[in-house]
Order: C-alpha cells, then sequence, then structure tokens
C-alpha cells in the first residue's frame, strides 16, 4: 500500500468510519487538488500543471487498489487483528463489488485522460510564451 493512502486512512479517522474509510483515496487526491487551487490563486499556472500531473497520476495508484479489491477481500493485519480492503468494503456497500475491475479500469481512463489534457495545457502555455517573447 502507498503511504498517502495509509496516512489518509489515520488522518480522516477522527471524522468518523465512513471518512476513515474514503480517507486512504482521500490521502492520494487531497494533497495534490489544494497544491492546484493553491498555485491557481497564485496564478502559478506551471505549478498548477506539476500539481495536476501529481493528482492524475495517483489516478493509477488507486485503480490498481480498486482493481484488487475482490480478490483481496478481507485481510488481516497482523497482530492487530482483522482489516478489509477499503475498497472492498466501499464497493461491497454500494453492492457494486463485481464491478472492480471496471472501475477501476475507468478511473485508470480518467487518470490518461487528465494527464493527457494536463500536457496539452502545458503545450498551450509553451506555445502562449514561446509566441510572447518572440515578439519583443
Amino acid at each position: 500500500d502507498t503511504s498517502p493512502n495509509e496516512a489518509g486512512h489515520f488522518v480522516f479517522e477522527v471524522f468518523g468510519d465512513t471518512m476513515g474509510l474514503w480517507g486512504g483515496t482521500l490521502g492520494q487526491l487531497l494533497p495534490p487538488i489544494i497544491s492546484a487551487v493553491v498555485f491557481w490563486r497564485q496564478k502559478s499556472l506551471v505549478s498548477v500543471s506539476i500539481a495536476l500531473l501529481w493528482l492524475f497520476e495517483n489516478f493509477f495508484d488507486i485503480a490498481v487498489y480498486i482493481a484488487t479489491a475482490r480478490s483481496k477481500g478481507p485481510i488481516v493485519l497482523g497482530v492487530l487483528g482483522w482489516g478489509y480492503h477499503d475498497w472492498w468494503v466501499i464497493l461491497s456497500r454500494w453492492g457494486a463489488l463485481r464491478y472492480d475491475t471496471t472501475l477501476a479500469t475507468i478511473v485508470r481512463v480518467m487518470g490518461w485522460l487528465g494527464l493527457f489534457s494536463t500536457l496539452l495545457f502545458v503545450t498551450y502555455l509553451w506555445w502562449r510564451c514561446k509566441k510572447f517573447y518572440a515578439r519583443l
């Protein structure tokens, strides 16, 4: 498991069981989203782009985790007792456990689309900057 995912469970657990459950995924998504917002407010578009690349790169880790929901199911946490794979619990609650790999594919495609869109945006910024400096 990834560190931001595990740290997210711990951080969001104070807001209740459901937030603790979702905390792993939130721990991976919120830091780049917050970074992108801060950089946007500072009008630092290149930094926004880097934060968005960070955000969409996380979709691939999340997709792998979602895809293993059915196969991993309940997991043992050693001396801490029984634990559960977050996405096994989430998808079981939704009655959608059989769609784990489909959802993972959707998340993976969203990651690729986000990365591609961000790279297009960076290319546009580069082109606009290059065009601006060519006029000087």
